[in-house]
């Protein structure tokens, strides 16, 4: 190696900064850069010079740089996700990587040496918008923003666009970077939300639309058709008293089946006015001894209790916010419904107890707030029901027995889980048929606001 270099340095060449791997007598590997020089005498060469300079670290650091940048070109040549173009100082295309040509459509080599302008729409191009962006990326260092991008075969996407500007040791600026992020199926599923939250807000409008329909009804049924239905059983009453005896025996029983059937009316539309009053009641609520209230209740039955020899047994209750006149509305309809569904085989005995719990798994939902609760217990002896109506007996209109032995509307359980849900508690019903029926409440002790 050496005699060639000597070889050309005596045939007049100079030979610079050839490199050369030499072992330093301390062992370790030196890299050299060897100059060779010819010195010539009357135009002859006499002797050669030869300088050797230690390059060992200088090269060392080029090998890491150069890892360096393969690793980072190999990195952003990966990226599918993101595109990553790399601009001269006029905005023209000099590399990029693969997430490029899946986002742009383009290949390489058909968008190298294009200006990158050809990624935006035409109207774009026409009102200068990618040159801009490269002044604003000029002037502040970095440009983004949200814009349409046309794709080789005409596709318009959404996407984000980031260029940062890339300026020498001087401050001048000799390039850019460019990476675009396609925004389309985020833009479809943020529409998705908007008509969806459009679809909801026309709903909710409708729904207070109905509400107030609603209330309107109530308000016409309370008045209006009470009063034909008052006039019916009052006619017809009047009827069977003075012309009772000149009626045939189906007349008498057309006129009782008249009465019968007006009077379940009008507490059909009383129940129906008592539910529909209880839908986004903003009644407060007061902390309150349950205890006073079903003292009071249970006088109100008591003649009732007396007279078929049966019992209402009441343990203490516990305090709990409640709205007063619906927890005293629920009590009276639960005890009611124990007297009305009494088996003919026995007195009826309903017991009343509560005890303070933590919230119940079935309640862990949004709806019923976290803490304690008191659950209130009403078992009754009476005839039951089949284990599979354990919900459907709180469904408006839903009866399990015929009205002409158990007169009743169908409405009285549903007003009672109406009650429940206003106070953001929690009602259930387990019936076994012959035997009775227990029903379930649960109150949280501090109601939610």
């Amino acid at each position: 190696e050496m005699s060639s270099l000597l070889t050309r340095a005596r045939n007049g060449d100079r030979v610079l900064d050839y490199e050369v791997v030499r072992r330093h007598p301390s062992g370790r590997e030196v890299i050299m850069a060897l100059t060779l020089t010819p010195i010539y005498t009357n135009k002859t060469i006499t002797a050669i010079s030869l300088v050797g300079r230690d390059i060992t670290s200088q090269k060392l650091a080029e090998m890491e740089l150069r890892k360096s940048e393969e690793r980072f070109r190999s990195l952003v040549e990966g990226v599918k996700d993101y595109a990553i173009i790399m601009l001269d100082a006029s905005g023209v295309v000099s590399s990029w990587n693969v997430g490029a040509s899946s986002l742009h459509g383009y290949g390489e080599s058909e968008a190298r040496g294009q200006h990158f302008s050809i990624f935006f729409t035409e109207d774009d191009r026409r009102e200068h918008l990618p040159g801009q962006m490269l002044k604003e990326a000029i002037r502040q260092g970095k440009c983004t923003r949200d814009a349409i991008m046309q794709q080789k075969d005409g596709t318009m996407i959404w996407a984000n666009l980031l260029i940062t500007s890339l300026p020498d040791n001087n401050g001048q600026v000799n390039g850019f970077s460019l990476i675009t992020r396609d925004l389309t199926e985020a833009r479809k599923k943020d529409e998705k939300i908007r008509q969806y939250t459009h679809t909801l807000e026309a709903k909710n409008a409708a729904l207070e639309k109905f509400n107030k329909e609603l209330s309107s009804f109530a308000y016409i049924s309370s008045h209006d058709l009470q009063e034909p239905l008052r006039k019916i059983r009052t006619f017809t009453s009047r009827l069977l008293q003075t012309d009772r005896e000149n009626l045939s025996d189906s007349g008498k029983d057309y006129c009782d089946r008249l009465e019968s059937s007006a009077h379940r009316m009008q507490n059909l539309i009383r129940d129906i006015i008592s539910y529909t009053s209880l839908s986004g009641d903003r009644a407060s609520r007061e902390d309150t001894d349950l205890t006073e209230i079903l003292d009071a209740v249970a006088g109100q039955f008591e003649q009732q209790f007396s007279a078929c020899g049966g019992r209402l047994e009441i343990g203490e209750l516990c305090r709990a916010e409640v709205i007063p006149d619906q927890f005293r509305q629920l009590i009276t309809h639960l005890v009611s419904n124990s007297l009305k569904f009494a088996s003919e085989k026995r007195p009826p005995l309903v017991s009343i107890t509560s005890r303070t719990v933590d919230r119940p798994e079935a309640l862990a939902l949004e709806e019923h707030p976290a803490g304690k609760y008191c659950e209130i217990t009403v078992r009754d002896n009476g005839i039951g029901f089949e284990p599979r109506f354990n919900q459907q007996v709180f469904e408006v209109f839903q009866r399990l027995h015929g009205h002409d032995k158990y007169p009743g509307t169908g409405i009285g359980l549903a007003i009672c889980k109406k009650i429940v849900e206003n106070h953001h508690g929690y009602i259930e019903a387990h019936g076994e048929l012959g035997k009775g029926t227990t029903i379930k409440v649960f109150l949280p002790l501090s109601a939610a606001r």
